[in-house]
């Protein structure tokens, strides 16, 4: 079990480097300025800039949601693991 144990914390401590390499708040703010681009009147005039907009959107959106879950499953783990 120790192995185990070992094994998550240097998991938790890798994914806390990388986490650390993106910088969260900048990305959520990224997140909200694109929000408010896209319900502007008439952002979707332009339909190409529109369709690039929307997917970068989606691609910060999927990348803050994947760093929350990834940590979250570690963390619950981690927990479970103490547990027996």
């Amino acid at each position: 079990m120790d192995d185990l144990t070992k094994r998550l914390q240097d998991l938790k401590e890798r994914f806390k480097k990388i986490s650390q390499s993106i910088d969260r708040a900048v990305l959520t703010e990224e997140i909200q300025q694109l929000e408010t681009q896209v319900n502007q009147p008439g952002f979707w005039n332009d339909q190409e800039t529109a369709r690039k907009v929307s997917q970068g959107l989606a691609n910060k959106q999927k990348q803050l949601e994947s760093l929350a879950s990834l940590e979250k499953r570690i963390n619950d783990t981690i927990n479970l693991s103490s547990l027996q």
